[in-house]
């Protein structure tokens, strides 16, 4: 069963907006925390349709075994953000503290891993 064009979108959305998070990241010009700060809650929005789209479609799909795989890297990821956003609030972010960027790597490797999974899971 291929996926729809919404969740196809959805995921491409996501991606483009972590994308652009993590560029402002790497750069930090002038202003970047008020940028990433108003993405943040459109990360989260996109995360959470990304998340209801691709679950349908999986149960759908009718493989349980993916969507046990799937539903237990999204737990793992979520956890993961929610303790990261919660020890590093937009106010106190420090691009240069290496203890913030070792947690946003791992928070974006976990989704870079789930966004590939889904991937597959589409073109199979």
């Amino acid at each position: 069963m291929k996926p729809n064009a919404e969740l196809v979108q959805a995921i491409d959305d996501l991606d483009a907006t972590r994308k652009q998070m993590r560029q402002l990241m790497s750069d930090q010009p002038a202003n970047w925390k008020t940028d990433y700060a108003k993405l943040r809650p459109v990360f989260q929005e996109q995360t959470a349709r990304s998340i209801g789209l691709t679950d349908a479609w999986l149960r759908q799909k009718g493989d349980q075994a993916l969507l046990a795989k799937y539903r237990e890297m999204v737990n793992h990821a979520s956890a993961r953000l929610a303790a990261h956003q919660a020890r590093y609030p937009v106010l106190v972010l420090d691009g240069n503290n290496p203890d913030y960027i070792a947690s946003f790597k791992e928070v974006n490797t976990n989704f870079d891993r789930i966004l590939a999974f889904v991937r597959e899971a589409m073109r199979s």
